[in-house]
């Protein structure tokens, strides 16, 4: 098993099932933005990308919110009101109790998915290792993605960004892995599983693991043997380590990491 740790993992959408996958390991322990949303076109990853470096500013505006009608109707969801963002190509139609017409259900969705947003901003900020998990029904190519990840890497130059993408009802099955993104391509639809249990092609998430961010400590002092070690910027590399003896006291000090032994 190849182990990869991470102190932040967030769904992207594209559909339910990677919220529902990450939440059934423990790893979706809050709400994000693109939980229970989906997406039918590519477009909406590159569009995720624009939201990003516009810093979210025109994200489910009112005036882009198109009702769902004909064919682009989910019928699994007829007691709520069905929109998609124009903007950015994310559909959703589980969100809205009822229309936005003369009644504040905008604004009550509206600041919830701003809270949501504001919630994955700060995950990334205090994060070194952050994953993104982006589920389709359908095949997805491999450059919105690496646009995005470029994109994430020049707002956030000192971080690590992977993505994992699953998709369903491609040409044929199909691994595609490059640096920071690996690609699963299945032939088979989703199915229910996928939403409400799992089934073996999420078994990648097994190999995930997150962590806590550790917190630089500046100053560490602690008792030695006849002494008391005092140590600053515990995670630099050894740049200076000095030992006293004083009317039989020890004096340990060290600037940089402590070297095995050194206590």
């Amino acid at each position: 098993m190849n182990t990869k740790e991470y102190n932040f993992v967030c769904s992207l959408g594209g559909n339910c099932s990677g919220a529902s996958n990450l939440k059934q390991r423990g790893m979706r322990t809050f709400s994000l933005p693109f939980d229970w949303t989906y997406i039918k076109s590519e477009d909406a990853i590159n569009n995720l990308a624009k939201c990003f470096q516009e810093g979210f500013k025109n994200f489910l505006l009112k005036e882009n919110l198109q009702e769902l009608t004909g064919d682009e109707y989910n019928h699994s969801h007829t007691d709520k009101a069905q929109y998609k963002d124009i903007y950015t190509g994310y559909y959703y139609v589980n969100h809205f109790s009822k229309k936005i017409d003369n009644s504040n259900e905008y604004e009550i969705v509206k600041s919830k998915l701003d809270r949501r947003i504001k919630r994955m901003l700060k995950c990334i900020d205090n994060s070194d290792k952050i994953l993104f998990v982006l589920s389709t029904c359908f095949q997805i190519e491999k450059e919105p993605l690496i646009n995005l990840i470029n994109v994430l890497k020049k707002l956030y130059p000192s971080k690590v960004f992977d993505i994992v993408s699953i998709a369903f009802s491609c040409e044929k099955d199909d691994v595609i892995e490059l640096p920071s993104l690996k690609m699963y391509r299945y032939k088979r639809e989703n199915n229910l599983y996928d939403y409400i249990k799992t089934n073996y092609e999420w078994a990648f998430l097994d190999d995930v693991k997150l962590t806590k961010k550790e917190k630089p400590i500046l100053l560490k002092i602690k008792k030695v043997k006849r002494g008391v070690s005092i140590n600053l910027f515990s995670k630099l590399p050894t740049i200076i380590a000095i030992k006293l003896y004083f009317i039989g006291i020890r004096f340990n000090f060290c600037l940089g990491k402590i070297k095995s032994g050194e206590n």
